[in-house]
């Protein structure tokens, strides 16, 4: 089960993955948010940097790799993609951009609550090294 304190951004344009996913994580005891936007969670992230964000890449307000790349910037957040883009360059691209995972859809949602869990555990275990050197703030 999650632990309290964990918040998790979906960034995703398709309702019904989103609000699937949303209630799916919430099942599983996280607190989550959901946006269709970019500028949404632009917003969402200066006012509250989640414990972890899914990221769609092809939004209608921009790309899903750019905002990583610039949220990756300030923040050392981890970050799964949840895309359609399935290509290896597509993927290998995301892991570039400081992902800490990459799931194509159509996917499990059994299986995406699981990496979820996965990325939790090994940042609050510092099990992992920032290639950026920042912190969440």
């Amino acid at each position: 089960m999650a632990e309290t304190q964990d918040l998790i951004y979906i960034v995703e344009d398709h309702e019904v993955i989103r609000e699937g996913v949303r209630q799916y994580l919430e099942l599983s005891g996280y607190q989550v948010k959901g946006f269709a936007t970019l500028r949404a969670a632009r917003e969402a992230v200066a006012s509250q940097v989640p414990s972890l964000l899914i990221q769609d890449v092809m939004l209608p307000d921009g790309d899903g790799f750019a905002f990583v790349k610039q949220l990756k910037e300030k923040y050392d957040c981890p970050v799964i993609f949840m895309t359609a883009r399935s290509e290896e360059s597509d993927r290998i691209l995301g892991f570039e951009l400081g992902a800490d995972d990459y799931i194509s859809k159509p996917f499990s949602p059994k299986e995406l609550v699981l990496r979820v869990q996965a990325v939790l555990r090994r940042y609050r275990n510092n099990s992992y090294s920032p290639s950026d050197g920042f912190i969440c703030l």
